[in-house]
């Protein structure tokens, strides 16, 4: 795990297709400046994320979702035990750690395996985190 450079992303959500939600981890689409992202490198981070001025945790993609073939990069972020609905709404990500490189898996099974390991183990960062802080 690598440490993330205070990276804040800022943008507004936006619909996505809806699979994160048909995988069991509903995500926010995020459209962000392209700035920031240049700072970031593909890959999953855990992150805190403000609505409204509540910092929750949760777990954010940028990449190209290749296990889908999307090709074009995108924000996804998945907060943590957290559904209500977020559309159109402008959310401030702060990336705390990098948990691993973009992969493409073999398919929707191994990926939903993949996306329960990083949740289970931003769960154990964030609580580090907030005894820090």
């Amino acid at each position: 795990m690598q440490s993330a450079r205070e990276i804040l992303l800022t943008g507004t959500v936006q619909r996505g297709d809806g699979r994160g939600r048909q995988l069991g981890f509903p995500t926010a689409n995020l459209c962000v400046d392209s700035r920031p992202l240049e700072l970031a490198s593909k890959g999953v981070y855990v992150a805190r994320i403000d609505i409204d001025g509540i910092w929750l945790g949760g777990v954010v993609n940028i990449g190209n979702r290749p296990t889908f073939g999307s090709g074009e990069q995108v924000v996804e972020v998945h907060i943590i035990d957290f559904a209500d609905d977020l559309y159109g709404r402008k959310l401030t990500v702060k990336l705390l750690d990098k948990l691993r490189d973009e992969q493409q898996f073999a398919d929707a099974v191994e990926l939903v395996e993949q996306i329960q390991k990083d949740v289970d183990i931003a769960r154990k960062v964030l609580r580090v985190y907030s005894t820090k802080n």
